[in-house]
């Protein structure tokens, strides 16, 4: 256990779109098994953090309860489910309603992560958190968790980092935050050492993030005290009529004071298949075969069928070939990244066929 209080609030909503069709709006990729472990990756999220947080809460949406209780079961009394999807910011604010209720302090340190990333350092993870509530001890407000950069990614947002205090060797001041570059900025940045990849983790206090949100972004922050003030039977409604904001816009970007911690583990938000066959074990010629597959001349492909049919590749390298009840995707790797956009389509015509 890590020297002091903290509260862990896992964010897990998603859409289930950029890994169809093995993910899906009714299973998205926080639910999927992806590694050796045998753990989805919500349940190795909430591994990490069960043993250094003093309780553990999972934002999910209504759609998916269901499913998040059958992963982790022993957070059913810890679940806050939003009546619809109202951006990640309401999601926090509808949390942060049940931390009020359950007599957490407006102090008290929160770490708030994603539910669908992948980790495998976790004594590295650790030692990352515990120099986090050592700053939040020492007095900063709130710390943005940022990673080092192992290559120049145009897919990612970024931090500049600013001085180097006394809250820890990896602390800094936030200098500025930055959306996706373009690949010769991200060249260009990642030569310069001064820039981190933002993971979307933070720890602060509910005082704080609050106290900025009425500062800086009144019209949410009156979302919040609307949420906050709706009785259970009123709440429902209350959330579906809020617009809703992304946290970046009423908070991260206009923060005052904030900082960020240069984290060195091993991180991955699988965006892709791209991404997915770069995590995989791999065989001969580079490929990632699961399931019922016959192929030839074939390499540097991820092949993965869940059906009761055989599935045959043949003469094509750096493909995605997937086979689910959900549907079947054939695609160049190298085109990943507009899967989800193909999904939606999809998705879209069945509801209007309904």
């Amino acid at each position: 256990m890590i020297d002091g209080d903290m509260i862990a609030c896992i964010i897990a909503g998603g859409s289930g779109t950029r890994l169809w069709p093995l993910s899906t709006p009714d299973y998205p990729k926080q639910f999927l098994t992806l590694d050796e472990s045998g753990r989805s990756l919500l349940q190795k999220t909430y591994d990490r953090v069960k043993d250094v947080a003093d309780d553990v809460y999972l934002v999910t949406s209504e759609e998916i309860k269901a499913e998040s209780i059958a992963q982790l079961p022993e957070l059913k009394d810890n679940i806050i489910v939003e009546p619809s999807r109202r951006g990640v910011a309401n999601a926090l604010y509808l949390a942060f309603r049940r931390f009020k209720q359950d007599g957490i302090a407006d102090d008290e340190s929160v770490f708030v992560l994603w539910g669908d990333h992948l980790i495998h350092a976790e004594k590295t993870f650790h030692e990352t958190i515990e120099e986090a509530c050592t700053a939040m001890k020492k007095g900063a407000k709130l710390i943005q968790f940022g990673i080092v950069p192992n290559h120049p990614s145009n897919q990612l947002g970024y931090i500049k980092k600013g001085s180097n205090e006394d809250y820890g060797d990896n602390v800094y001041k936030i200098d500025s935050w930055k959306y996706q570059p373009d690949q010769e900025t991200a060249n260009q940045w990642f030569e310069t050492g001064e820039y981190l990849w933002n993971a979307g983790y933070f720890m602060s206090s509910m005082s704080y993030v609050l106290s900025e949100i009425e500062r800086a972004s009144p019209e949410s922050y009156k979302e919040f005290e609307a949420i906050e003030a709706a009785s259970d039977d009123e709440l429902q409604d209350v959330y579906n009529a809020q617009e809703g904001a992304i946290l970046d816009h009423v908070l991260s970007e206009k923060m005052e004071g904030a900082h960020a911690i240069a984290c060195t583990f091993d991180w991955i938000d699988i965006g892709n298949f791209h991404d997915l066959h770069s995590i995989s074990a791999l065989a001969s010629d580079d490929n990632h075969i699961n399931g019922d597959i016959t192929h030839a001349d074939v390499s540097e492909s991820y092949l993965r069928n869940e059906l009761d049919i055989p599935v045959a590749v043949v003469g094509l390298d750096n493909v995605v070939v997937v086979a689910t009840k959900e549907g079947i995707l054939v695609a160049n790797k190298s085109q990943a990244r507009k899967v989800g956009d193909v999904a939606k389509q999809i998705i879209k015509r069945g509801e209007s066929n309904e």
